[in-house]
């Protein structure tokens, strides 16, 4: 009864979500725009700072007031501009895992 209550419930979600799901299986190629994909190529430790760490608008506090506006956590960043710069086109790829990825994984594990 209950593993048919089970299947039941894994056949409903996934007509749901096949769409939705079907971002959980391409690979970080299909994230990439076309101009970096043929003009760059990705290295490991490509991320170089904008600006100069002496210059007045490198990253960095300015002002110990800047201190009180941190997070406590270190693990957690705040991003105060719209740009998020990535590390990797491989890290810009995790970011866009859909969250049904999950429901995917505790279903399977259901039976």
């Amino acid at each position: 009864m209950y593993q048919s209550h089970c299947l039941l419930l894994i056949i409903l979600l996934t007509i749901y979500t096949v769409n939705i799901l079907q971002g959980c299986m391409k690979s970080s190629m299909f994230y990439r725009t076309p101009i970096r994909t043929r003009s760059h190529v990705f290295v490991p430790g490509e991320y170089q700072p904008k600006q100069l760490e002496s210059n007045l608008e490198a990253s960095g506090p300015l002002d110990t007031r800047d201190f009180h506006n941190q997070f406590p956590n270190k693990r957690l960043v705040r991003v105060d501009s719209p740009y998020i710069i990535f590390d990797s086109e491989e890290a810009r790829w995790m970011t866009k895992v859909s969250n049904s990825c999950y429901l995917l994984f505790f279903f399977l594990h259901c039976n």
